[in-house]
């Protein structure tokens, strides 16, 4: 199964994005959000769900990058928040007012 290298993959892109915007080496950073146990069982059920199913490609619609602030362990940050921002850019979003329906 190739779960075990999809998720290690998700969590390296998830470290780098974060080193980058705190710019400091990825051995450096600390997952507060991303570490915790939801986060984790998220991305490994994830993984495991799309390799059972057998899915080889994902294709989605633009996402909504939504507005406003969010408390976080680093404090009050923008949405999206700079290491999602990191993670989104070069992808389709859009800044749709409302949520879709």
């Amino acid at each position: 199964m190739r779960v075990k290298e999809n998720a290690s993959a998700v969590f390296q892109r998830l470290g780098e994005a974060e080193a980058g915007v705190h710019q400091v080496p990825i051995e450096k950073v600390h997952f507060h959000e991303v570490g915790a146990a939801d986060s984790i069982i998220d991305i490994v059920g994830a993984c495991l769900a799309l390799e059972l199913l057998g899915v080889d490609t994902l294709v989605c619609s633009p996402l909504n990058l939504g507005s406003g602030t969010v408390k976080t362990e680093h404090g009050l940050l923008p949405v999206p928040a700079p290491a999602t921002a990191a993670l989104l850019r070069g992808r389709p979003v859009t800044l749709a007012d409302r949520p879709w329906n």
